[in-house]
């Protein structure tokens, strides 16, 4: 088209003349078969295209125009050239990754906690698909206990028995952000492949978590995401209590009330509400830390120096999941149901609002038989000074100590793409803002509710006391949700302990 995409400042094309040359491409590709025949390459994926130039196989040209034939934005395209002269563009002595993933070679070990019963199953074909990647690369998936996730990340860490992990947010600030045993990914990042692939993220994830401590690192880069509790309903007992699914979750009062007109059906062994609670065996700190961050507070103080929890919002609702035990009774009583116990009585059609995590909606399709009665989703309800659910957002990792990086590396890379069918067979979501037009969700109108909850989702705080901290309040929770004592003795209490361990 007599457009030259290279005469300016510093030999890289801005955002503009990227778009005159789109425009003049699309004329020019209609007049000279050559073009669309280098166009028809454009087949090979982004990251074997960043390497072809990196390496100087490619003109800058042609890199241009392939990947623009390959679907990626100008504005991805301008920052793709950006990231490849951040490299060193035809050199790798001053990067971190492997100017051809083709070349290496050996073992990386992955392990994660399980979203699924066919976890193993479901890794598979990521690990089949990495030989397109690196095929002398040989990938050992296994995993760790939630329940004991702590103890045994550190150990996979510290040791370097493990090359890859992922790290939920919420167990993310357990590591030093200095002195830990986590690379640190920051240089990385600034691989052309890795941008490209992240180039639709949603902004919050770009470098979510941000470490908060003075001269931390980027330890991990983020995979997924969702709301860590969330609302499942059960539509034929709105139904019969005449309760509006489009409204109940207006606010705390509102869902309160369709607690109450479930429960005044008086259906035997039916109640309006059901939760997590009663220890961390049973994860009920995802309930009471989305009500905390509702009530505009977390553990600790905006600036991390002294205790944030004891307020009187967060006492206020406390005083509410009380009253559903004892006073309204719209719950089973306290410790009667551990977690999977309260979730086979939703399957069972036998609790009308619980309260529960994204995952759980895979659990509620697959099951045999089918569950009796048609569910759905919601959000929680706005609180007194936020409308956030608690999120965690799911973390690649690299051990310091693994000795064979760069191939770890593309690992993360290669499990970072957004998959739509592992994330349809566990319920999690993919943090991309296109996910509509990559067909996430088709057919699946739960799965496309839960997308839309990423907007209110709502990081922990990133705090090495974290895990302690909770153990710390949960006891506090089961007694206030028990009766044994009142919101405001038991966040005074926490309050105190917590002080103790700054």
């Amino acid at each position: 088209a007599g457009i030259d995409p290279f005469v300016c400042s510093g030999g890289f094309a801005t955002e503009d003349s990227l778009r005159e040359i789109s425009i003049g491409l699309m004329a020019q590709s209609v007049r000279r078969m050559s073009t669309i025949r280098r166009i028809e390459m454009a087949s090979e994926p982004v990251s074997d295209l960043v390497r072809s130039f990196t390496t100087g196989k490619i003109s800058r040209r042609d890199f241009v125009l392939r990947l623009l034939a390959s679907g990626l934005s100008i504005t991805a395209v301008g920052a793709v050239l950006e990231a490849c002269a951040g490299s060193g563009s035809t050199t790798t002595s001053s990067t971190p990754w492997a100017a051809d993933p083709k070349s290496l070679s050996g073992t990386v070990k992955l392990y994660k906690g399980p979203f699924a019963a066919n976890e193993a199953d479901l890794q598979q074909p990521y690990i089949d698909s990495f030989k397109t990647v690196s095929p002398n690369v040989t990938v050992q998936f296994s995993q760790f206990d939630w329940t004991q996730a702590t103890a045994q990340m550190t150990a996979a860490l510290t040791s370097g028995s493990q090359d890859v992990i992922y790290i939920p947010e919420v167990f993310y600030g357990a590591f030093p952000f200095s002195t830990g045993p986590l690379e640190d990914l920051g240089p990385w990042t600034q691989d052309p492949a890795y941008v490209a692939l992240t180039q639709d993220f949603l902004p919050n994830y770009k470098t979510r978590p941000k470490p908060s401590a003075p001269g931390g690192i980027l330890g991990g880069v983020a995979w997924i995401d969702g709301a860590q509790a969330m609302i499942h309903i059960n539509l034929d007992l709105f139904n019969k209590a005449g309760v509006d699914p489009a409204t109940f979750n207006t606010s705390y009062d509102t869902m309160t009330q369709a607690a109450q007109k479930i429960q005044a059906l008086g259906l035997p062994g039916v109640y309006g509400l059901g939760m997590r609670e009663n220890g961390t065996k049973n994860f009920g700190q995802f309930e009471w830390y989305g009500y905390m961050l509702r009530a505009g507070t977390d553990f600790l103080s905006a600036d991390q120096t002294k205790p944030g929890i004891n307020t009187p919002e967060f006492a206020a609702a406390l005083q509410m999941i009380q009253d559903w035990h004892l006073k309204l009774k719209v719950m089973p009583p306290f410790g009667k149901y551990d977690w999977p116990g309260i979730r086979g009585q939703f399957i069972a059609g036998n609790i009308g609002i619980l309260l529960d995590e994204p995952e759980f909606t895979g659990v509620i399709a697959s099951n045999k038989p089918p569950v009796p009665f048609k569910p759905d989703v919601a959000k929680y309800p706005p609180g007194p000074k936020a409308d956030v659910m608690l999120g965690n957002a799911g973390l690649w990792v690299m051990s310091k100590k693994s000795q064979n990086k760069q191939a770890a590396w593309e690992v993360i890379k290669h499990w970072t793409a957004p998959n739509a069918t592992y994330d349809q067979a566990t319920g999690v979501d993919p943090i991309i803002s296109d996910w509509q037009a990559k067909g996430f969700w088709q057919g699946n109108p739960t799965g496309a509710k839960i997308q839309n909850f990423l907007q209110y989702t709502h990081g922990p705080i990133l705090n090495a006391h974290l895990q302690q901290m909770i153990s710390i309040v949960m006891p506090y929770m089961d007694r206030v949700y028990a009766g044994s004592m009142t919101p405001q003795a038991a966040l005074t209490q926490a309050s105190s302990d917590i002080q103790g361990i700054l």
